[in-house]
């Protein structure tokens, strides 16, 4: 009997502190170093700025290695940039060009689907047609042949002309000769004619 006593004893004084471990207040699981919402929005926006600068303060658009120093988020925040159609045209433009940067399969997909996009104005056209030659080269002949081969636009089969022309090697230089022979367009034949000089 006393041994049942001397154990109701016990628990009766480990049960208060028990339960003031349970009330006591838990500590902050997250770190205090952790950013705040409003934080990592300033740091996004902060690091989008830094990006636009460097798109605007070079003559030649930026390389990778100097993007990325800019942020580590860089091809993020171009491909936010180069999809946003309200942004500022040159820094959209100069996002475009930037993406060739990141020759990936999701950057050519997006350029090309971009390049054939009826409501995708001329200016923007003819601004994609060399990214697309720089960036991929030969990757990017067979979409870049319907502009020289079918544009309604003289100008467009001049881009596109002039865009081959920058991809080095014989496929390039075979697709010249044949829009050659087959384009009317005096002005546009003339410049075919010294573009397929040139890759030569």
């Amino acid at each position: 009997m006393k041994f049942w006593i001397i154990c109701i004893v016990i628990a009766l004084l480990i049960a208060p502190k028990a339960f003031a471990e349970d009330d006591a207040p838990k500590p902050d699981a997250s770190p205090s170093s952790s950013e705040t919402a409003d934080e990592v929005e300033e740091r996004e926006h902060d690091e989008k700025e830094n990006i636009i600068a460097l798109l605007s303060h070079y003559h030649e658009v930026p390389d990778r290695e100097q993007l990325e120093r800019g942020s580590e988020n860089a091809k993020e925040i171009i491909f936010e940039l180069a999809r946003d159609e309200e942004v500022f045209l040159f820094h959209r433009q100069r996002a475009l060009r930037a993406l060739a940067n990141w020759p990936t399969d999701e950057v050519y997909d997006y350029l090309v689907e971009l390049l054939h996009d009826e409501a995708t104005e001329d200016g923007l056209r003819h601004h994609l047609l060399p990214v697309l030659a720089d960036g991929f080269g030969e990757d990017a002949l067979e979409d870049l042949e319907p502009f020289l081969f079918e544009a309604s636009d003289p100008q467009i089969r001049i881009s596109a002309a002039s865009a081959i022309a920058s991809i080095p090697g014989d496929p390039s230089h075979d697709k010249l000769v044949e829009a050659l022979r087959s384009e009317t367009n005096p002005v546009v034949q003339s410049r075919i004619e010294t573009f397929a000089t040139r890759i030569r």
